[in-house]
């Protein structure tokens, strides 16, 4: 009888790819010379440092998942993971967020 091995868990992609995109977005922040840069560009790298802190709490909260599952003994999470987390989105890294303040 051939034993059938657990399905991976779908966190670990979505973690993946976060991650992916916030080195994308580190590397991108740490690229500027600030002092030479108009303010439009300093704008642009604001909202990019908030991309960045926004994949990094996903990535936090994956992590911390994760780990709650190992811990206890869960080894199959359901498709609704995501949903619990908030914020999550598979956007492509390239999509951008604008905030905007009075």
């Amino acid at each position: 009888m051939m034993t059938q091995s657990p399905e991976p868990d779908p966190l670990r992609p979505m973690l993946a790819t976060v991650e992916v995109e916030l080195e994308h977005r580190l590397a991108e922040a740490c690229s500027h010379a600030v002092a030479d840069e108009s303010t439009a560009e300093l704008m642009r790298l604001e909202e990019t440092l908030s991309e960045a802190a926004r994949a990094a709490k996903q990535a936090v909260s994956l992590r911390r998942r994760l780990r709650s599952e190992s811990e206890s003994g869960s080894a199959s999470a359901d498709e609704s993971a995501a949903d619990e987390l908030p914020g999550l989105s598979m956007a492509p890294a390239d999509a951008r967020v604008r905030e905007l303040r009075d």
